[in-house]
């Protein structure tokens, strides 16, 4: 009765977590050393597939065992396999720059993503995009084309220093978020008498 429910119950997880593997091994989402999140839960890198279980190494340095049955029913985004990584940003400047401020500025970030290494200069997008609040929106998306994360991050930083050097070589200033008062001049003058 009760012992065969429960011999039934895990039998049936056991056969999933083998066809589990079996289609982890038949569809190769990803592999040992793969960079991946699995179901919006998991993320971190693949360390071993065995025939019940996967071993994820987070970047707590914790490892995370998660059945494979789990793995076939869930979404698996592979990070390793991009062939390229994408760098999207909106930068504020603030409302005195001019018109040719702000083309110059476009242009420069333009060049200067085409003049870098690992930048897929081609697909690039710098626009003045907008009118925010409190700043004039340029909106910059841009790839980097690698798959190594080191390289990624060193390409970021380059990127990030050669706007702010642009920006200081143009005379234009980022914003930050402000408001302005303006008072009535009729109930102030009211006021004083």
């Amino acid at each position: 009765g009760i012992g065969g429910l429960a011999f039934a119950l895990a039998a049936k997880d056991t056969l999933a977590n083998l066809f589990g593997s079996a289609m982890i091994f038949i569809d190769r989402p990803f592999q040992v050393g793969d960079f991946v999140t699995v179901g919006g839960d998991v993320e971190g890198i693949v360390e071993e597939v065995g025939f019940r279980t996967t071993r994820v190494r987070t970047f707590y340095k914790s490892v995370l065992t998660v059945p494979n049955a789990n793995m076939t029913t869930s979404v698996i985004d592979n990070y390793s396999v991009r062939t390229m990584r994408r760098y999207k940003t909106t930068l504020g400047l603030t409302y005195d720059t001019t018109a040719e401020q702000m083309t110059a500025f476009c242009d420069g970030l333009a060049n200067l993503i085409g003049s870098m290494p690992h930048m897929d200069a081609e697909n690039a997008v710098v626009e003045f995009s907008g009118f925010g609040d409190s700043a004039l929106e340029i909106l910059v998306n841009c790839f980097i084309d690698t798959s190594d994360y080191a390289v990624e991050m060193r390409t970021r930083h380059n990127l990030n220093l050669g706007i702010l050097v642009l920006a200081e070589s143009i005379g234009v200033e980022f914003a930050f978020p402000t408001q302005t008062l303006h008072v009535d001049s009729v109930a102030a003058a009211k006021e004083a008498s």
